[in-house]
């Protein structure tokens, strides 16, 4: 009989970090007690491409990096053919003191003809650079004339923070942020933020960039052989193994074991902090520790996977296995102890 084969789940920002001063207001929370079995009893290993999702999900193809901008696009339905490509998103930009801070996610998503009519607007503007912004699947890509010689930061790792101190570094730094600064003035005087701003809404006022790069023409060994998500960037990585992605698990029970290994992908709390809302965050945290940690600790005992790796974004990872389950004198601890750690 072949054995059972191992899922590995990313769950990003599952234990943070958090804002400052967020913490003390939730320490009388229930115990989640499932997860916190599972990280007391696992096998702890740490690295610096278990930080963040796309390095670890580099590692997982075999891969050095993961150029998100071209590999989410081909998970949106996109071509990347040749280009080089950056991951985009409009963002909002709100002065505080000395400081300027951005905010994303679905209170700044604009609908359809507001993309459209933005989309427009910043082409014809930057058509004379080589510069295109092109939408597939609701997701926004850069298209740019060659590779910039900057560095950029994930859009979640941004998010909620003070823009200045996640800019563009690198030798073409300078010339990359003056266009990020082109085009917050643009966007800024759209007709489309004077009827956002008529309805109540945030205005989208500033463009984001991040995971420049050119589509790779191979990946490397890689005993994935299923994923469930409905991120851009892991169905990208999906099609790049030439597998169909499968639309991402309400819970782990709903995932079934193939020949080789699984990989979900569950953002439920980082969508929560990218919109700084905490008590949402406590919430996708009890609903992982109902619908997949308890889950996980049945499928294990149960010889249904061989072992589950669970990848929180913290440069930290947990092998559990039905072996490891029990050391029953491994005894949980508050979770809140495992998020302090990440403060």
């Amino acid at each position: 009989m072949a054995a059972a084969p191992e899922l590995h789940i990313i769950a990003p920002t599952l234990l943070g970090p958090l804002p400052r001063g967020a913490l003390p207001g939730h320490a009388g929370v229930a115990r989640l007690t499932a997860l916190e079995t599972l990280l007391a009893r696992g096998h702890l290993s740490r690295h610096a491409s278990y930080n963040e999702p796309n390095a670890v999900m580099a590692e997982l193809l075999g891969l050095e990096t993961l150029p998100v901008g071209p590999v989410a696009l081909l998970g949106a339905g996109g071509e990347p053919g040749e280009s080089y490509w950056f991951r985009a998103a409009p963002i909002h930009l709100r002065p505080d003191r000395d400081r300027l801070l951005l905010l994303a996610g679905a209170q700044i998503r604009p609908r359809a003809d507001e993309a459209k009519s933005l989309l427009s607007e910043f082409n014809a503007f930057f058509h004379e650079d080589g510069l295109e912004l092109v939408m597939h699947g609701g997701a926004w890509f850069l298209r740019t004339p060659n590779a910039p010689a900057i560095t950029t930061q994930p859009l979640e790792r941004v998010a909620g923070g003070n823009m200045a101190e996640y800019l563009p570094t690198g030798p073409q730094a300078r010339a990359w942020i003056a266009f990020l600064n082109e085009a917050q003035m643009l966007l800024h005087a759209s007709a489309v933020n004077q009827r956002r701003e008529a309805r109540g809404e945030l205005p989208i006022n500033g463009l984001w960039i991040w995971g420049g790069g050119y589509l790779p023409h191979r990946v490397g060994r890689s005993s994935i052989d299923a994923v469930y998500a409905d991120t851009a960037e892991a169905r990208g990585v999906a099609i790049m193994l030439g597998i169909e992605p499968q639309p991402a698990a309400g819970r782990l029970s709903r995932i079934s074991a193939v020949g080789g290994a699984t990989l979900a992908l569950w953002p439920q709390a980082q969508e929560a902090l990218v919109q700084r809302d905490i008590d949402q965050w406590w919430q996708a945290l009890a609903s992982f520790d109902e619908s997949w940690a308890a889950e996980a600790q049945l499928a294990l005992r149960t010889g249904s996977w061989r072992a589950v790796h669970l990848y929180p974004g913290t440069g930290r990872r947990w092998c559990i296995s039905a072996a490891a389950l029990r050391r029953f004198w491994r005894r949980p601890r508050p979770l809140a102890r495992w998020i302090l750690q990440e403060a």
